[in-house]
């Protein structure tokens, strides 16, 4: 691949794995650093970062370290309304290889120093232990990408609630215990409580905040009025994200899949299904296993939360809203007969075709409902000013993933968070349209108008994709295939290439370069 789009995707993800140093990325170590001279009347070194890393790391754990404590890496300290109580790992300190990558931001292998992705229970927990307030906390959470405490996820509120009260709590009481301890308190109180809103009744966030705010003290007697007073509304967060799951999960798992049964779709068409997305880029899963990891871990479709004991990722969530932004604006897809038992009886229509029963399933009107027209724009191409359809926006897409990001109470897409999201963020530079520049005609030499798709991607140059690609809009055009999710394809399959190394990542893991789980209690 020696063309014009490949230099720009490798100019584009080159620097993708840049480092900075601790004092540049790392709020958490400022923080600490801080509070632990505070606490010990202790001046750390400067720049020893790793040697006080150490140090601070034994204090905290010898505070909050007890006998019969779970231990060993990888425990997960996220926690979701089913997480047994013998499975709530919160309160339970971090092993000194962790504590240190996690603070600083990178890991050391050898002479090679990669960044950390950081992930958001640990910065909550660090926050807690530490006795931050409630404001270098949400500060915290947001330089590295996170959304601050959710005024609708519980096991947050009781963060907050936390660090509101512990400066002025007596220094031998455990703010992780405390955390704990409120939670399982508001927990019952929900549990007991019946009613769900009605779509119309949802009450936004901010109202939420506000109401949070208004008081100041958030002690435990506040948090549990609070959460008794809306029970109705932190109820359906948990109910509403697995119903958009369900929504989206209905439509993608078996289009394009050759390998379901009956399944008649083209050889063009099986390479953009999302297992074979998952497969290519995410994590390597046997097929028999995809509906169970994909949709069987997310249990009762959302109409049973004290039942359902796992989420979707945000991750998976991303990629599947990602899926849907490349069928908008597309017209209807002719889909095996197979693929009736997904879409039930909604918006399709069955036909014969060369005696073969198929189906014309209008997947715009399922996604996106009764869409008006899209807006016409100008690009320039060759120095002249030109009308154009806009095929794929990704800065609308951008901000479209982060208001439901926002919405179900997941951090927003950030450069300062994980690999996953840099990647998804470096692909959401991307925009294809039609246009119809006058190029001339070699056999008559007239100037005639055709009509090419184009895209620019990290801001380049339109780059004309019906020259570069033909043979892919070509296979496009003729198997019902966006040709937005086939140049991302295209794109990853090229950085896959580049060999990027993954900070975050077990060996295994190592080559899917936006390596995801699927459901997790969270």
């Amino acid at each position: 691949m020696s063309d014009r789009i490949t230099e720009i995707i490798d100019s584009q993800f080159s620097d993708i794995t840049s480092y900075k140093t601790p004092e540049e990325q790392s709020p958490l170590y400022i923080a600490i650093a801080e509070k632990y001279n505070d606490i010990t009347g202790e001046t750390l070194p400067e720049e020893s970062y790793e040697e006080n890393c150490a140090k601070i790391w034994k204090w905290y754990y010898n505070k909050y370290s007890y006998p019969d404590m779970a231990r060993g890496h990888g425990l997960s300290r996220s926690v979701s309304r089913t997480t047994p109580e013998t499975e709530y790992h919160f309160d339970i300190p971090y092993q000194l290889p962790q504590f240190t990558a996690d603070i600083l931001g990178y890991i050391r292998f050898y002479t090679i120093t990669v960044n950390q992705f950081v992930v958001q229970e640990f910065i909550k927990h660090i926050c807690v232990a530490f006795k931050l307030d409630k404001y270098t906390c949400n500060d915290c959470l947001t330089a590295y990408g996170y959304l601050p405490l959710h005024s609708k996820n519980l096991h947050d509120l009781a963060v907050y609630s936390v660090l509101s009260t512990t400066e002025n709590c007596e220094a031998d009481i455990n703010p992780l215990s405390l955390v704990k301890e409120r939670y399982l308190k508001a927990l019952d109180l929900l549990r007991g409580s019946s009613g769900m809103p009605t779509p119309h009744k949802t009450i936004s966030t901010s109202l939420l905040t506000g109401e949070i705010e208004k008081d100041k003290i958030f002690d435990e007697e506040h948090f549990l009025s609070y959460v008794k007073k809306n029970a109705a509304y932190l109820n359906w967060r948990h109910s509403a994200i697995l119903k958009e799951h369900s929504r989206l999960v209905k439509v993608f798992q078996y289009l394009y899949d050759k390998q379901q049964k009956g399944a008649d779709w083209s050889k063009e068409e099986a390479r953009y299904s999302l297992f074979s997305f998952i497969n290519s880029f995410c994590k390597k899963i046997d097929h028999r296993h995809f509906a169970e990891r994909l949709i069987k871990d997310v249990q009762n479709d959302g109409k049973d939360y004290n039942r359902a004991n796992r989420h979707p990722t945000r991750e998976i969530m991303i990629i599947l809203w990602l899926y849907e932004e490349f069928f908008r604006g597309n017209p209807a897809i002719i889909c095996p007969k197979s693929y009736e038992r997904a879409i039930s009886n909604f918006c399709y229509k069955t036909f014969d075709e060369y005696g073969e029963v198929k189906i014309k399933f209008d997947i715009q009107k399922y996604l996106f409902g009764d869409m008006t027209a899209s807006i016409k724009s100008t690009v320039k191409i060759g120095g002249n000013t030109y009308s154009a359809d806009p095929y794929f926006n990704g800065s609308n897409v951008k901000e479209m993933i982060n208001s439901k990001l926002s919405r179900y109470g997941y951090s927003i897409l950030s450069t300062q968070s994980s690999y996953f999201d840099r990647i998804i963020i470096k692909l959401l530079s991307l925009k294809i349209y039609k246009a119809s520049p006058r190029v001339q005609n070699p056999e008559t030499g007239y100037l005639d108008h055709i009509t090419s798709y184009y895209c620019e991607f990290g801001g380049s140059r339109p780059i004309n994709l019906s020259e570069c690609r033909a043979t892919m809009i070509e296979d496009c055009e003729t198997n019902n295939i966006p040709i937005s999710l086939a140049l991302v394809f295209d794109i990853l399959n090229r950085v896959d290439e580049l060999n990027s190394y993954m900070s975050g990542t077990t060996e295994e893991e190592a080559n899917y370069i936006l390596s995801c789980s699927l459901s997790s209690q969270v």
